[in-house]
């Protein structure tokens, strides 16, 4: 079988951890024997206007065409200020027309990602090549943009009810689904390679091969960098705990680089290749992912993996993680609440340890890539 991804972005050399969960994916299909082309169109920069936002300049070097892993990644220009996707006029026509003109020969079915821009695309895509679409909902396409205007409601809409079939990587997210378009997603986590965190070494290794102090407990964050994730509520976090000799590490990249690379007691790594996050996270004592808004996040997926203690906001599919005591919840943008769970985890290391192997248990049941795709590719099959 042969599919097209359709994508907003995918991972290059130039930054490897860019959406890493669909090259996982990928790679889950590929080893099942499907043959994956992914299209990920790129806004076309005027030359001049690179020179105006660091986004804008990541959008000129990114190559056209590479090979990633088991898949060949297609990255044409598309007519559209390079603006948010939703203050111009719609992209999904001109991301359609791209998608469509690097396509060597018919795919059996089309499967995007997000309902806008990819979404609206793969639906238009699929009509043309008459071939079946699939269209997978990860968070901020139902969570964010109904709620920036009418006409990107409309938008997130259509894509929805123009699919053969719509997954959604949490319950959460499908219900919203639902109550937006009234059409209810199956729901199909994508999930981790389970191999990859096997042998993951143990605390005391992980800080040594860091470079990191062995005796004070350290908080961690992985992630963007940016206000929507709580990274400034876990930076006040982090000061108020400063008392209590807890220190911080944090990988990453974004808007907040700079305030986070500040930081006193922060211990900042940059932005890492994927292969390494599993010993960042061996190293701490807890993860946190204080957001304001989720789908599913892949970090807490690979922190149970991994077997480290969670603390992270009830937002999103997070609970479903989270659920029978599985790490602790808290209230989004609660700086308080947030302290309050990072002493209460470690004070009791024990209560907190098993809470940990309980999520690696529940992730190992639920959250194995392979074992999700080869759900995935039933359903391609029954729609081919």
């Amino acid at each position: 079988m042969r599919v097209l991804f359709l994508v907003n972005d995918y991972p290059s050399e130039t930054d490897p951890a860019k959406c890493i969960f669909h090259k996982t994916q990928v790679e889950a299909l590929s080893r099942l024997g499907v043959s994956v082309d992914v299209v990920a169109p790129v806004p076309a920069v005027p030359l001049g206007l690179h020179l105006v936002r660091k986004r804008w300049r990541k959008y000129r070097g990114v190559p056209r065409m590479y090979a990633w892993g088991a898949a060949q990644i297609y990255r044409p220009r598309y007519l559209h200020w390079p603006l948010r996707m939703h203050l111009g006029p719609g992209a999904e026509m001109a991301f359609g027309r791209a998608a469509m003109r690097v396509l060597s020969s018919k795919p059996d079915l089309v499967h995007a990602h997000f309902a806008y821009a990819p979404g609206l695309a793969g639906a238009w895509l699929a009509r043309r090549l008459r071939v079946p679409s699939v269209l997978t909902l990860h968070g901020s396409d139902v969570n964010v943009f109904p709620g920036v205007n009418n006409r990107m409601r409309a938008r997130v809409v259509g894509a929805v009810v123009s699919a053969d079939a719509v997954t959604a990587v949490s319950r959460a997210l499908a219900q919203r689904a639902d109550e937006l378009t009234g059409r209810l997603p199956k729901v199909m986590p994508i999930g981790i390679q389970l191999a990859r965190f096997r042998g993951v070494p143990s605390r005391e290794t992980a800080r040594r091969s860091l470079g990191l102090p062995e005796e004070p407990p350290i908080v961690g964050y992985v992630g963007n960098l940016a206000p929507k994730k709580g990274v400034g509520e876990f930076l006040n976090a982090l000061r108020c705990l400063a008392g209590d000799g807890i220190r911080g590490l944090v990988v990453g990249d974004g808007p907040l680089r700079s305030a986070v690379g500040a930081a006193e007691q922060v211990r900042y790594f940059g932005s890492q290749p994927n292969e390494r996050i599993p010993v960042f996270m061996a190293a701490l004592d807890v993860l946190v992912l204080p957001s304001y808004s989720e789908g599913l996040p892949t970090v807490l997926v690979e922190a149970g993996a991994v077997g480290v203690p969670v603390v992270a906001a009830a937002v999103g599919g997070v609970p479903e993680l989270l659920a029978d005591g599985r790490g602790m919840l808290i209230p989004p943008g609660s700086v308080d609440a947030l302290v309050d769970a990072i002493r209460k985890v470690l004070r009791d290391p024990r209560a907190a340890d098993e809470r940990a192997m309980d999520f690696r248990q529940h992730v190992t049941e639920h959250y194995d890539a392979d074992l999700n795709a080869a759900r995935l590719l039933e359903m391609y099959r029954s729609l081919c």
